[in-house]
């Protein structure tokens, strides 16, 4: 068999498609959904070699599950100041690896990976055109709070991006809403694919 990173032959190990350092930070979040099955088990992929695995997938591994720790994990203030101390080229490789291996799990198209495979590795310099955003999530949705609350962290291809509100006040004062009969989509012409880290 061979290595998604490296392409070489030999024994193939698993890689947690969402760190296993950053899921135990989450001991709580205990299902997985995987299409229209869940589990209680990490998510993994079997086709990186050990080398791959254990060295320089480990550091970005390691680097991504440190941010988050760090500023991801605490509660915050609404008037909370904060500034995010972070390497752009370790941050973009280590979520671009998190893609790539979740794509693999789902056997979709990882053609765009492709080309991004050395800069993930470390091998090539440039950055590839890629953007990040990064915020502090308020849950919106209708379902129970345990429901989210035990979910795994995931990744989720392909997320709607809407031009405004999905909802709308039905009154005056802005008391009752509802959700907009017309919700129109976000037009980002050079857009190739997106993913959401949650």
């Amino acid at each position: 068999m061979v290595c998604a990173y490296c392409s070489e032959e030999g024994k193939l190990t698993k890689e947690h498609i969402i760190p296993d350092s950053l899921l135990v930070v989450f001991a709580e979040c205990d299902f997985t959904i995987r299409g229209d099955s869940y589990f209680k088990a990490d998510p993994v992929i079997k086709d990186v070699c050990l080398k791959c695995n254990n060295e320089i997938l480990s550091e970005l591994d390691n680097y991504g599950s440190n941010i988050i720790k760090r500023y991801f994990v605490d509660e915050y203030e609404p008037d909370t100041h904060l500034n995010i101390d972070y390497d752009y080229r370790l941050l973009s490789r280590w979520l671009l690896k998190l893609a790539y291996n979740n794509e693999r799990s789902f056997k979709r198209n990882t053609e765009l990976f492709v080309q991004y495979i050395e800069y993930i590795m470390g091998i090539t310099e440039g950055h590839p055109k890629l953007s990040i955003f990064a915020g502090l999530a308020i849950d919106t949705s209708p379902m129970p709070e345990f429901y989210h609350d035990n979910l795994k962290l995931q990744i989720i291809t392909a997320p709607k991006f809407v031009g405004e509100s999905i909802i709308e006040p039905v009154d005056p004062i802005g008391t009752v809403f509802k959700v907009r009969d017309n919700i129109n989509d976000l037009n980002m012409s050079e857009l190739k694919e997106s993913f959401l880290f949650i």
